[in-house]
């Protein structure tokens, strides 16, 4: 990704110096305007609406190729269907990359796209041709997902990102934000959640010591009370040891289980 950037950086440099050698001939600037929109390694264009020189065509004879080079930046080829008589012929490489750019478009509103839906937006008439230009896209590293053939649908996992309009910068500032306070809410909760049971951890570590402690003070009763009775069969006192033990062993498992019950971890 980071050498498609490059790429298309160098590229546009390129085509900066050449309009700025001929920032005087108005003709000159519309065909290199129709050179960028056929270059292969471009995908992104507002850059170039920001030239001076090609700010100029706005209006005058030279309207139509500065309103295709918009249309580029930021529309989609119903758009082109919907205002041809404002845009320049199309060529096929043109026409291609329009689609794809479409197609990008619609990969942002939502990740499963319906054949008839692309159809319709890219005035395709047959399925084959849909999948070849779908194909093509995936080649090209513009997105990245699946043909369901069978549902007859396009199952997008990624999408490069398109031009943004300058209106549009602040909503997707709002729309980070809100993303960023959720994230750091989760990150709040789960902080909660990690301490709960640390907490819980080194009450079970306590209790443990406090058993084997208990288990020792039995251990050393018992062998003080056997020189005491002076106990004659020692299978005799290795069950008694051994019934001690299990007894104390009990408990502990028991206020482990009671303690492992409990959901550390909450839903969100």
């Amino acid at each position: 990704m980071e050498v498609s950037q490059s790429i298309q950086q160098s590229t546009f440099d390129q085509f900066q110096k050449l309009i700025k050698e001929h920032s005087s001939n108005k003709h000159e600037i519309a065909n290199s305007i129709t050179q960028i929109l056929e270059n292969t390694s471009l995908n992104t264009f507002s850059e170039f609406l920001q030239i001076p020189e090609i700010d100029e065509l706005k209006t005058g004879e030279y309207e139509k190729f500065h309103n295709t080079l918009y249309l580029f930046a930021f529309g989609t080829y119903r758009q082109y269907l919907e205002n041809k008589e404002k845009i320049i012929p199309l060529t096929p490489v043109m026409d291609k990359k329009l689609k794809h750019l479409s197609i990008l478009t619609l990969a942002t509103q939502k990740k499963t796209l319906p054949y008839d839906e692309l159809m319709n937006e890219l005035d395709i008439k047959n399925v084959r041709h849909l999948e070849d230009i779908i194909i093509e896209a995936i080649y090209a590293e513009l997105i990245n997902g699946k043909l369901d053939q069978k549902n007859r649908q396009l199952e997008i996992d990624y999408a490069v990102a398109r031009d943004i309009k300058t209106e549009n910068v602040e909503e997707i500032a709002h729309i980070l934000s809100d993303w960023l306070k959720s994230c750091e809410s989760c990150l709040n909760c789960l902080q909660v959640q990690i301490e709960t049971a640390n907490s819980e951890k080194a009450k079970g570590l306590k209790h443990k010591e406090k058993l084997e402690e208990q288990l020792a003070e039995v251990k050393k009763n018992i062998k003080k009370q056997s020189q005491q009775q002076n106990f004659d069969d020692q299978d005799d006192l290795k069950i008694f040891v051994e019934g001690a033990e299990k007894n104390l062993n009990k408990e502990r498992r028991g206020k482990k289980a009671g303690s492992s019950s409990k959901a550390w971890f909450k839903n969100f």
